[in-house]
C-alpha cells in the first residue's frame, strides 16, 4: 500500500503568501481560508476554480466520492479537533447532498464551512443549470448562509464565515459564490485578516446567583452534561462542581465524555438509546425521575435525551445553562446565558463561598452515595448479561465491552446511527477529555460513520480510530471504502453484520406484531469479499474470543482492516422503547 500519509500530515498552516498575490477571487477565497485556520478541505473538485485555488494554498485537499460523504467527514473532523473543516459541492444536486451533512451538524452543534458555486441564469425568469434557491433549501440546516457578490467581499466573507461558525453556539456556515465571480480580479487594496476566535458571552450574575441558591437548597440534586460543556472544555469545572455540591453527573449522547466516566459521580449516558433496562443509562433515568433539582448544562433537551419528555418532572426546579438563546428559553426555570466552562466555574466559586454543614448537605451526601451504590449495581447486571449472553453470533454488548478494553487514551470510536452507536455510547467509558465515541445524534443519520471516521482520522493521524457500524448504515457510504485506501489512513471497521435493518424490524414487531421479510438483506452478501476488492485486509467474526484477536491485531495494522462480525438480527441495544 503506497505511503501516501505525508501529504496528509499538516496540521497547521506554513505561513502565507501577502494578500498580494491573490489576483482573483478563487485565489483570495482559499488563501483566507488558511488564514482564519481551516487546514482541510474535503469535496468533489467543484467548484473548480476554488479546489484549483486549493491545490496551490496551504489546505490539504481531500477527494471524497459524495457530497454527503464530504459533509459527513468535515463534521468527523470538527468533532475530533474543535476545529473547522470544509466541505464543498457543485450547485443544485450537490447541495441537496450537502444538506444531510449540514443537518447533522447543526443539530450536533459542529462548526464548518461549507462552499457552493451557484450558476448564473440564461435571462430573468430562467434558472441556469442545476440553479436552485439554495438559500431557502440550506438556511434551515445552517446557522446562516452568505452569499458573496463583490470580488472585494471575498476574503471579508470566509473571515465573518469563519467566526459565525465558531462563535457561541458552534454550527455549519454556507458560502455561495457565483460561478461567474471566480474568476474576477481582486482589488489590490483587499487584504485579508486573521480571525480573533470565539467572542465571550456575559453571565448574568441574577442567573449565578438564583441558580447558586438553588442548587444550596437543593437535597437530590443532579447534573446533566450536554455537548455544549463538551464543546466548552468544562470537564475540570464540571467535576469540581460536582464534588462540591455532591450531586451524580449524567450525560446526553453528545455531551458523553464531559465527566470520566469511571468517576464514582458518574450515573452514565441518559437517552432513550441507554436508559433501557439492560443498559448502564438506565440509573441516570431513575435518578432524574427522583432530582428535585436539576442542572442541564448546554443541551436542548430533544425526545431522546428526556425520553419522550418523561423529565424533567414540573415540581423539579431546573436550572439551563446554554450558550444560545433561544434554548435558554425553551422550558421555565433558572436560565443563564453563557458557555458551560464559564458558568460552571462561576458556580464552583459561589458554592464554595457558600460552604457550610446544614441538613441539605448531608441529604446530598446520602442521595450521592444512594446513586453511586444504584450505578455499581447496574453495572454489575450489565456485566454479568454481557458476559455470560450465549450465541448465534456476538453479543454486542460484549463487543462494546471488548473495544472498551482494548481503547487506549486519545483512540476514537466513530458510530452509524441506530444500533451502532446505542451500544457504544452505553457501554465504552469515555475516561480521557478528548473524545472517545462520537456518533450521529444530532439527527441520527445512516451513513455518517465510514465518511466521518475518515474526518476523525485525517484530525488525529496519530490516533487509532475504529469505525462500528451496522450493514444497513454502511450501504450509505460502501463508495468510501476507495477512500480509506486510497489516502492510507488506517481505520479498522467493525461491521455489526445481522443482515437487515434490525430497528425498523423490531419497531414493527413491537408496534405491528408481524416482521417484515423485506427488511431483511440478501444472506449471500460476503462483505470481506468486497472489502478486500476495495483494498481492505478483512476477516469474519463469529465469536467474541475471535473478535478480541482480530481487533488486536486490526489496531496495530498499518492497513486498513474490516471486521465482518455476525450478530444474531433478533438481538437489540437498551432502547427504552423496547421495554415498554
Amino acid at each position: 500500500m503506497p505511503d501516501l500519509t505525508s501529504s496528509l500530515s499538516r496540521t497547521g498552516a506554513p505561513p502565507l503568501p501577502s494578500s498580494g498575490a491573490a489576483t482573483h477571487v478563487a485565489d483570495a477565497v482559499a488563501l483566507s481560508l488558511a488564514q482564519v485556520g481551516i487546514d482541510t478541505a474535503i469535496g468533489l473538485d467543484d467548484p473548480q476554480p476554488l479546489f484549483a485555488a486549493l491545490r496551490q494554498s496551504p489546505l490539504r485537499v481531500v477527494m471524497i466520492h459524495d457530497e454527503r460523504s464530504g459533509a459527513f467527514a468535515a463534521d468527523g473532523y470538527a468533532r475530533a479537533t474543535n476545529r473547522p473543516a470544509l466541505c464543498a459541492a457543485v450547485a443544485g444536486p450537490g447541495a441537496t447532498n450537502l444538506a444531510s451533512g449540514l443537518l447533522e451538524a447543526f443539530r450536533a452543534s459542529s462548526p464548518m464551512l461549507a462552499v457552493i458555486g451557484e450558476p448564473k441564469s440564461p435571462r430573468p425568469g430562467v434558472r441556469g443549470f442545476q440553479g436552485l434557491e439554495h438559500d431557502a433549501v440550506l438556511q434551515p440546516v445552517c446557522k446562516a448562509v452568505i452569499r458573496i457578490d463583490d470580488p472585494a467581499n471575498g476574503p471579508a466573507a470566509v473571515e465573518h464565515a469563519a467566526a459565525l461558525a465558531c462563535t457561541g453556539r458552534p454550527g455549519p456556515v454556507v458560502l455561495l459564490v457565483a460561478n461567474a465571480l471566480w474568476s474576477a480580479s481582486l482589488p489590490a487594496d483587499v487584504s485579508v485578516d486573521q480571525v480573533d476566535g470565539r467572542a465571550s458571552v456575559p453571565i448574568s450574575v441574577d442567573g449565578l446567583a438564583a441558580a447558586t441558591s438553588a442548587l444550596l437548597a437543593a437535597r437530590r440534586p443532579i447534573i446533566v452534561a450536554g455537548g455544549g460543556a463538551v464543546t466548552a472544555e468544562a470537564r475540570e469545572p464540571l467535576t469540581r462542581l460536582a464534588e462540591a455540591l455532591q450531586a451524580p453527573v449524567a450525560t446526553t449522547l453528545l455531551g458523553k465524555g464531559a465527566i470520566d466516566e469511571t468517576h464514582p459521580g458518574s450515573a452514565g449516558v441518559v437517552s432513550g438509546y441507554t436508559s433501557g433496562a439492560s443498559g448502564h443509562g438506565r440509573v441516570a433515568l431513575e435518578l432524574l425521575g427522583e432530582a428535585d433539582t436539576i442542572l442541564v448544562l448546554g443541551s436542548d433537551l430533544d425526545p431522546i435525551t428526556t425520553v419522550g419528555g418523561t423529565w424533567p418532572r414540573a415540581d423539579a426546579t431546573l436550572i439551563r445553562v446554554d450558550i444560545d438563546p433561544a434554548e435558554v428559553t425553551t422550558h421555565p426555570g433558572i436560565q443563564i446565558l453563557g458557555d458551560a466552562r464559564s458558568v460552571t466555574e462561576g458556580l464552583c466559586r459561589s458554592l464554595e463561598r457558600s460552604a457550610g454543614d446544614t441538613a441539605e448537605v448531608h441529604a446530598r451526601r446520602d442521595w450521592l452515595a444512594r446513586a453511586s451504590t444504584a450505578c455499581a449495581e447496574q453495572r454489575a447486571r450489565v456485566e454479568a448479561k454481557d458476559a455470560s449472553a450465549a450465541g448465534p453470533g456476538v453479543w454486542p454488548g460484549a463487543l462494546a465491552v471488548e473495544l472498551d478494553r482494548q481503547l487506549a487514551p486519545g483512540d476514537a470510536i466513530v458510530t452509524d446511527a441506530s444500533y451502532s452507536s446505542a451500544w457504544a455510547l452505553d457501554r465504552v467509558r469515555q475516561t480521557s477529555p478528548q473524545r472517545t465515541v462520537l456518533a450521529p445524534r444530532g439527527s441520527g443519520v445512516l451513513g455518517w460513520g465510514l465518511p466521518a471516521a475518515l474526518g476523525v482520522k485525517l484530525g488525529r493521524l496519530d490516533s487509532r480510530v475504529t469505525c462500528l457500524t451496522g450493514d444497513g448504515g454502511l450501504y450509505f457510504s460502501l463508495a468510501e471504502l476507495e477512500s480509506a485506501v486510497r489516502l492510507s489512513l488506517p481505520l479498522t471497521l467493525v461491521l455489526l453484520d445481522n443482515r437487515s435493518y434490525g430497528f425498523q424490524r423490531h419497531a414493527d414487531k413491537r408496534r405491528l406484531g408481524y416482521d417484515n421479510a423485506d427488511l431483511r438483506f440478501a444472506e449471500h452478501v460476503d462483505y470481506g469479499l468486497l472489502a478486500r476488492a476495495f483494498g481492505w485486509r478483512s476477516s469474519r467474526v463469529t465469536d467474541i474470543d475471535e473478535f478480541a484477536a482480530a481487533y488486536a491485531d486490526a489496531l496495530a495494522s498499518d492497513e486498513p482492516t474490516f471486521l465482518d462480525v455476525d450478530v444474531d438480527p433478533d438481538v437489540f441495544p437498551p432502547l427504552v422503547e423496547f421495554d415498554r
